[in-house]
């Protein structure tokens, strides 16, 4: 935890100005044409559809430039996000969260979700607390981290809705990426 606090203190009082990204790519368009499992792109219908990583990087090129910001705070599961992320803004991209990341196709081959759409909330339960302890610690490390930006870019889920809350409302802009599927629940 002390490791967290100094490269949390470190990024974010230097005075530089932060946009934070939040992004879940097990539900955005690049991640819908790695599965080929009907039935589990059926059971994604309900959940919101996110541009794909070289949209959302153009995104964020689009407000880290306007909202004149000096750094880019990414929080992500995906290995290939933070390489393609790194690409685009060099130094200026801000990663402190040690957690495991997968590449995109890895990481949907492992998905409770998709790997398991025959067992109980219980199990998945299970298997997620078993495996993934630590990279839930980071989980919620990176809110923390979002909810400390000036700005925020930010897919509809929970882990955004949280930053949000967590910000009380100090966000000098709040920008949404796109629900292709226009999800209620979110």
């Amino acid at each position: 935890m002390n490791e967290f606090q100094s490269k949390y203190a470190s990024c974010f009082s230097n005075g530089g100005r932060v946009i934070g990204v939040s992004l879940r790519e097990e539900f955005s368009v690049d991640a819908m044409a790695l599965r080929d499992n009907e039935e589990v792109i059926k059971l994604y219908n309900t959940h919101p559809l996110t541009p794909g990583i070289k949209a959302i990087i153009e995104q964020v090129k689009i407000c880290k430039n306007e909202w004149k910001c000096d750094y880019v705070f990414v929080a992500t599961m995906c290995l290939d996000s933070i390489e393609a992320f790194k690409e685009e803004f060099g130094e200026d991209v801000i990663f402190f969260v040690d957690r495991e990341r997968l590449p995109l196709a890895e990481m949907l081959n492992q998905a409770a979700w998709d790997g398991f759409v025959d067992k109980s909330d219980e199990e998945i339960n299970q298997i997620a607390m078993s495996e993934e302890k630590n990279n839930m610690i980071g989980y919620v490390q990176e809110i923390l981290g979002l909810s400390k930006c000036d700005y925020l870019v930010a897919a509809s889920y929970s882990g955004s809705i949280a930053a949000l809350i967590m910000n009380g409302g100090n966000y000098e802009e709040v920008e949404f990426l796109p629900d292709f599927h226009h999800s209620k629940n979110y």
